[in-house]
């Protein structure tokens, strides 16, 4: 004779769900979310228009700064120079708090370059566990609460969003 909990299981199990409430808040506690963003910059025609020692020094503030954020952040930059006329560079940003983001935004603004780009677009989100994995499913073991950059040679960063008719 089984229990209820046991049946549950066994037909949650064969209806490939996910876990009930309470082995979900077991989870999130263990695993916390985390905030992803990627900021899109472009660079002003001022820019083009300055001495080369200049840019050198602009770039290095700006990456100083970018750098100051690592401890805090999971960063990682992408050039776009070439594949769109209104954005250069890219910032993805990775953290389990919104306040780096935000105070590292602050002080990119503060920099001499920040004078010369502005964003053209941003994106917030937030890991989020999939319902549709089955603990079973060999194939779905990977941790889907945490991004671990580097494992394929391209990203592509694909805005949807949900329309109601």
């Amino acid at each position: 004779m089984s229990s209820e909990k046991e049946n549950s299981s066994a037909l949650r199990g064969s209806l490939r769900l996910a876990p009930d409430c309470t082995e979900l808040e077991e989870e999130k506690a263990k695993l916390p979310r985390q905030f992803v963003n990627f900021t899109f910059y472009r660079a002003r025609p001022e820019w083009r228009m300055l001495q080369e020692d200049d840019k050198q020094r602009c770039k290095g503030e700006f990456i100083n700064t970018v750098d100051e954020f690592r401890r805090h952040l999971l960063i990682h930059t992408y050039s776009t120079v070439g594949l769109r006329t209104n954005v250069d560079f890219m910032i993805w940003r990775i953290g389990y708090e919104l306040d780096p983001l935000q105070e590292m935004t602050s002080h990119l603004n503060k920099t001499e370059m920040g004078k010369y780009i502005e964003p053209t677009q941003s994106f917030l989100s937030m890991t989020k566990r999939s319902m549709y994995i089955d603990k079973d499913n060999p194939e779905h073991v990977e941790d889907r609460l945490h991004i671990v950059p580097g494992k394929s040679y391209y990203l592509l960063v694909y805005p949807f969003g949900k329309t109601r008719e």
